[in-house]
């Protein structure tokens, strides 16, 4: 518990208006509790983490780790990996502020934001259709229709530009600018429905993205991949180096 509070501390630093973390034993009460749980069987580590409410009567995530053929410190890494993913996700769910989700629909979003990660490694598939329950159950939900964004994009990529896919997403793009007409995730969608060879129309949509949405890490990357594209090397570069600022987990 200790490690992870102290690996969560880095996450804490770049999201300070939405996130405070607090040692076991403060006097300040919190919103939510991480229950961890380490156990050893035949030498391997083995560790259970759960998110509750502050009064415990609310189990909103929780996930198993074992270690298998790597390191205990690899198994940590994925862990505070995880549930910073997991934590990010229900501090901008539950923000002052925002439409209230459902518990059944909270959970169904943080256990797709923890096998989350934005990379084209990651089971689209399943996670598509995660996201996809979600912004059914909360059709209001932006961070929803975000993760569905990105993630039916790399789906899309995976399958070799799939027409389905596509035709999929581009009904998804146009539902998620209903809610946000200048979201950074449907810019960068839309870009990559777009044919290689029509570099001023992708290169137009990253800007665009990065210009309504200066901070936000697909915004960012986005427009370093087409950077790199070009061979603008040193101008990637230094949109690589912001997402990394803005989104420790980028």
């Amino acid at each position: 518990a200790d490690d992870l509070f102290i690996k969560l501390g880095s996450l804490q630093s770049t999201n300070a208006a939405a996130l405070q973390l607090v040692e076991q034993g403060s006097s300040i009460e919190p919103d939510l509790k991480f229950k961890v749980a380490q156990t050893s069987v035949d030498g391997q580590a083995h560790a259970t983490v759960a998110l509750i409410s502050s009064e415990g009567s609310g189990l909103f995530w929780s996930g198993e780790f074992q270690q298998g053929q790597r390191s205990v410190a690899d198994l940590r890494q994925q862990l505070a990996y995880s549930v910073a993913l997991v934590l990010k996700c229900a501090t901008g769910a539950m923000a002052p502020g925002r439409k209230e989700v459902r518990d059944v629909t909270l959970k169904l979003y943080l256990g797709g934001c923890a096998r989350f990660t934005g990379g084209l490694d990651e089971d689209t598939g399943s996670l598509v259709e995660t996201f996809e329950q979600v912004v059914q159950g909360a059709p209001d939900f932006q961070g929803a229709w975000e993760k569905l964004l990105i993630t039916e994009t790399n789906a899309f990529i995976n399958a070799d530009h799939d027409p389905a896919i596509g035709r999929s997403l581009r009904a998804h793009i146009a539902r998620a600018r209903k809610l946000n007409p200048t979201m950074a995730e449907a810019y960068v969608a839309e870009s990559w429905l777009l044919e290689l060879g029509q570099v001023n129309d992708w290169m137009a949509l990253s800007a665009v993205a990065v210009s309504k949405n200066p901070s936000n890490v697909w915004a960012l990357t986005g427009r370093a991949h087409d950077m790199f594209q070009v061979g603008r090397l040193r101008e990637g570069a230094s949109y690589a180096r912001r997402a990394a600022q803005e989104d420790p987990l980028s």
